[in-house]
């Protein structure tokens, strides 16, 4: 979406100013299996005098009557890294970018119907959403799910250069085609020793529909 006026005319030729908005959502999924080094501790736990825990593997019912019953309060045992385990699921991430840029633009009438415009400026980008993963870890001794999120916003700095031709269909209907190239800075989003990184210096927008000056 902009809006722009015109500041000068002479002839066919017209320079003015543009103020440009644009939302972009943007999800990347990424559901790669991969291998990584595993965290496994152990636990202990104390039996009261008294009760005697059948051997393993022990499933206990929900009613606790008659059951074997331990204290809740662990003691680590102890922890090893395990390497080169699966690590498998999706992680995921899913944020909107604003975009507001500024700057002058020159439009050309090259002949009755066809229209020429070029601008450039500077512009503002405003990143917000979230990095979430769902993940199951495998490893010898069982699976363990690894779930969940963590957020972030960012401002980027950047600049644009646009450029569209349009064609006067009727008094004040234009029909245009245009493309926009907005190099921003990298965002990263990082958190509980993962990190995303989006990077924005290469994006390329094409609109084309219906424009109509007042």
């Amino acid at each position: 979406m902009a809006y722009g006026d015109t500041l000068w005319r002479g002839g066919r030729l017209r320079v003015g100013w543009e103020l440009g908005f644009g939302l972009l959502p943007i999800s990347i999924p990424d559901n790669r299996q991969f291998s990584a080094s595993v965290d496994q501790s152990a636990y202990s736990f104390t039996v009261p005098d008294g009760v005697v825990l059948p051997s393993a593997p022990y499933n206990g019912g929900p009613s606790g009557f008659g059951q074997p019953t331990i204290f809740d309060v662990a003691t680590l045992a102890g922890s090893n890294t395990i390497p080169d385990q699966t690590v498998s699921g999706s992680r995921t991430l899913d944020v909107t970018l604003y975009m507001l840029r500024l700057g002058p633009s020159l439009f050309w009438d090259v002949n009755q119907h066809i229209g020429l415009t070029i601008g450039a400026g500077p512009a503002l980008g405003f990143i917000n959403g979230d990095y979430r993963f769902n993940e199951t870890i495998t490893t010898a001794t069982g699976t363990v799910p690894n779930k969940g999120r963590f957020g972030s916003t960012d401002v980027l700095f950047g600049g644009y250069v646009n450029a569209m031709v349009t064609y006067h269909a009727i008094k004040n209907g234009d029909f245009y085609l245009g493309a926009q190239f907005m190099p921003l800075e990298r965002s990263t989003f990082s958190g509980g020793g993962r990190q995303a990184r989006l990077d924005l210096n290469g994006a390329i927008y094409v609109s084309a529909g219906i424009n109509w000056p007042f």
